[in-house]
């Protein structure tokens, strides 16, 4: 019942079943205090982990729905450890949840929809915070995890603004 077998031609995939997978996540969500926060409060004081558990305590608040803003959470990050190995991930996930509050993104626009937003109102503030979340990961980590993603956000946010020139420069 918790998981499947399934055979596609000569090769067996175990497929878990989605609805317990998300129960035990949020289960484990609702527990972050207990089993998580606990466990980083020792590691804050490391100068090699800070930004580790700052990162997670950013996860937290997007995830777990701890106390904060999760845009504000991953953007300290990026901030505060401007050397860290989570920085590239912080700025990643500052930009899309800026992206993610715009009015280009929240009327349920897709990479493809036809009509762009090319009202003034449309680079509003989560259209400048994705931009410039994207556009300087891209400056400090132009061949790294999240760059070519970058990219392809900061297209489509030209896209949805009716820049197709620059959209299709940023794709190409």
């Amino acid at each position: 019942d918790d998981f499947m077998v399934a055979n596609l031609g000569d090769r067996l995939f175990l497929v878990v079943n989605a609805a317990r997978k998300e129960e035990e996540r949020a289960t484990g969500m609702r527990a972050w205090d207990e089993k998580v926060e606990s466990r980083l409060a020792p590691l804050a004081g490391d100068a090699n982990l800070s930004d580790n558990a700052d990162y997670l305590r950013a996860v937290g608040v997007y995830r777990a729905g701890l106390r904060g803003d999760a845009y504000e959470a991953f953007e300290s990050v990026a901030r505060r450890h401007p050397r860290g190995e989570k920085r590239e991930a912080a700025l990643y996930m500052a930009g899309r949840l800026a992206l993610e509050s715009s009015k280009v993104y929240l009327g349920g626009a897709t990479a493809t929809s036809e009509d762009p937003c090319r009202e003034p109102e449309c680079r509003d503030e989560g259209w400048t915070r994705a931009r410039k979340n994207f556009t300087q990961l891209i400056a400090d980590y132009p061949r790294g995890r999240y760059a070519s993603d970058a990219r392809g956000w900061l297209a489509y946010l030209d896209y949805r603004v009716g820049d197709t020139a620059g959209a299709l420069a940023g794709y190409y």
